[in-house]
């Protein structure tokens, strides 16, 4: 069987969301609200806590086909950037603090 060729958001944005609907389910056999949006919610929870995220510090989204391929892109930084956002999420610490019935953001 050969498995190939899904990369960027064809493999993030499935497996993010598949991650946060058992969040979710958690949430609700815990006695909880379901999460929402969650664009605020991330935000706010790298600031409380920023060791949900991975931050990612040294790479880029510059093209590196050739040969007609261009050489500009944006390149990561310490916190948010425009290549990986707030960073790649820990998963268990996600897990941990959107669970916990005492979560106060």
């Amino acid at each position: 069987m050969l498995l190939c060729c899904f990369l960027g958001t064809s493999a993030s944005s499935p497996t993010i969301a598949g991650l946060f609907s058992l969040i979710n389910n958690r949430r609700l056999q815990n006695g909880l609200k379901l999460l929402g949006f969650l664009n605020p919610l991330l935000y706010k929870l790298a600031i409380k806590y920023p060791d949900v995220f991975y931050d990612i510090t040294k790479a880029d989204n510059k093209c590196t086909a050739s040969p007609t391929c261009c050489q500009y892109g944006f390149l990561t930084a310490k916190g948010f950037d425009p290549v990986t956002g707030l960073g790649s999420i820990n998963h268990r610490r996600l897990i941990k603090i959107l669970t916990d019935k005492n979560l106060k953001l």
